[in-house]
Parts: C-alpha cells; structure tokens; sequence
C-alpha cells in the first residue's frame, strides 16, 4: 500500500501547506471546521494522544478494500485599499476564489494505482484600477490513467476594453514528466518526510496554540491561535515583515485534524480571519482584510467526467522552449 500513502500525502501535504499560511486569510460559519465535543487539552494530553495513532495506517484503505478516496473545498476572499504613493494611484480591490477538488484512487490487479481526479476553480477580481478594472476567470481539470484534461476561460476589462480567451487542452502524463524533467526521482520518503504528526502537534503547542481534543469516536484535533500568538510567530521568523505589519485585535486561525475510529483519515481543516495594515513608507500603508475556509476530507464516490471530453485538444508544437499560450476561443 505503500503507492496509495504517497499520492495520498502529496495531496495532504499540499493541503496543510495551504492552511500553514492560512492565517492571512478567514472563513466564516461551517466551512473549515469539523464539529466535534472538544476539550481543552495540556501539551501532555495532546502528546499522548496523536503518539497513540499508527501513521502508517493513515492512508491506506480498509481492510479488504482497494480504493480511497480525497475531496477538497477551498474558499478565500481579501479586499485592499491603499491612498496612493510611492505604488501609484490609490485603489481598492476585491478579489472572491473557490476551488474543489475530488481525487479517486484504486488498486489493480497488477499492484499498481488506477487514479481518477476532477476539479474546478473560478476567481473574481474587481478594482478601482483602470488598467485592471475586472478579471474573471473559471477553469476545469480531469484527469484519468492516461491523460490530464485542462479547460479555462479568462475574461478581462482593463482600460475600458473587455478581452476574452479560452482553451480545452488535453496533456498526456508522459509529456507532463517530460515538462517538469520527470517524477520517477522522488522516493517515497522524500515525500512524507521526517516530521509526522507528533512533531507537527509539538510544534504548534510550543508556539502558543491552544489545543483541544475530541476521543469519542476516534481522535479530533483542534488547534487555535489568536492575533498576538500568531503575531508572535511572525516577529520570531521575520523580524522585518513583523515591524510593518499590524494585525487587527479579532485575528484568528483554527486547524482541525479527524482520524476515525478504525486510524484512517477522516478530515482537515481550517478556517481564518485577518484584518491588517502594512506600512510601507512614512505616511503609507495598505489595509488589507482576508477570508478563508479549506476543508479536506474523505471521499468515497466516483469521479464524474463531462461528456465533452473529446473537445480537449492536443498540445500544439510549441517548437522547443516556448511558453503555452491559450488560445483564443
């Protein structure tokens, strides 16, 4: 099972880098949390606790099962202002993203992994900019053994005229590997590295993160850190960012981790709020407000792809190095 630990915790990986760095950004309501009766927990209780979970179980199927399965939500939105300066003219913006994702793997008969994955992201800017007064931009992406199927569209307004592009590409793994020189030198260790869970846990708690744990039914992990913690943790690895940087007094960021009762993975997730004003010079500074929910979590349906498919292009010969540049629709 060891192939179905490594996709897996490549996706889990990319996941908790995202959430690492959420705390510049906010959610509100349900997203981004699991609910669950939590505890206020000590260092040592929490210790105990993910030190009783068999990481290597994590990620692998039930027993007698050959798939599993990863769904992933995400939402942000972050609003700026700023007066004018030494950037320019004043402006504001708003920008609004979403993205989901589901990833569906399945052991063959040849012990190798049948992966099946679909995903969407849109993205909407609006500012007061008149070279960039509005962007909107809406992508899907599938893939299946063989192929990775790219579809977006990108509508801009920018100096009172409006642009439109869009494309339908299907690339093929090979040639994926063949762009990035090749995945076959990552071994699996690389990948899930030397920190587990234990030391990801450890190191929140000394960083000042309350933490909370439901045993009910199974193990729930809840992490929280108000303004001045995290204000704290920024200070302590950038000093320079720290001094120009001043969060507002609700600043906060949850982190949840669920594990089943039988140790396979069950969610993520996290959720945020940030208010701040960076300075920038005498007199200068941009206000900036960001929100943010991710959620990751178990999946065990099937992947749906568009009947459409066969409208996905080939690459064009780009003739050596040159970029891909989609095409006009």
């Amino acid at each position: 099972m060891k192939r179905f630990k490594t996709v897996a915790t490549l996706l889990c990986a990319l996941t908790l880098a995202v959430g690492a760095v959420a705390f510049s950004a906010c959610g509100s309501g349900e997203e981004g949390v699991i609910k669950g009766n939590y505890k206020e927990a000590t260092a040592l209780e929490m210790i105990n606790a993910v030190q009783a979970v068999d990481e290597d179980k994590l990620f692998t199927p039930e027993e007698g099962k050959d798939a599993l399965g990863y769904e992933l939500k995400a939402s942000a939105k972050l609003g700026a202002s700023y007066g004018g300066g030494t950037l320019g003219e004043q402006f504001e913006l708003n920008a609004d993203a979403k993205a989901e994702f589901k990833l569906a793997l399945k052991q063959n008969e040849a012990n190798g992994i049948s992966a099946s994955s679909a995903g969407s992201v849109s993205f909407k800017l609006k500012s007061s900019l008149k070279q960039l007064n509005s962007l909107n931009a809406d992508a899907e992406l599938y893939t299946d053994d063989s192929n990775v199927y790219v579809g977006a569209s990108i509508k801009t307004v920018a100096d009172g005229a409006e642009d439109s592009s869009s494309f339908k590409y299907k690339i093929p793994f090979t040639t994926i590997g063949d762009i990035i020189g090749g995945m076959n030198g990552f071994a699996e260790e690389d990948i899930y590295g030397e920190i587990g869970l234990e030391g990801i846990v450890s190191i929140a708690v000394m960083a000042g993160f309350k933490s909370y744990i439901d045993t009910s039914d199974g193990l729930k992990i809840k992490l929280t850190a108000d303004g001045e913690t995290l204000m704290t943790l920024l200070a302590g690895s950038d000093t320079a960012t720290a001094a120009r940087l001043a969060f507002g007094e609700n600043c906060r960021l949850e982190i949840y981790l669920a594990i089943d009762a039988n140790g396979k993975f069950a969610g993520f997730a996290t959720n945020s709020d940030m208010s701040a004003t960076v300075t920038l010079a005498e007199g200068e500074s941009i206000a900036v407000n960001m929100k943010n929910a991710l959620s990751l979590k178990a999946f065990a349906g099937e992947i749906k792809y568009p009947a459409n498919l066969d409208e996905y292009l080939p690459l064009p010969d780009f003739d050596g190095d040159s970029p891909i540049i989609p095409t006009a629709a």
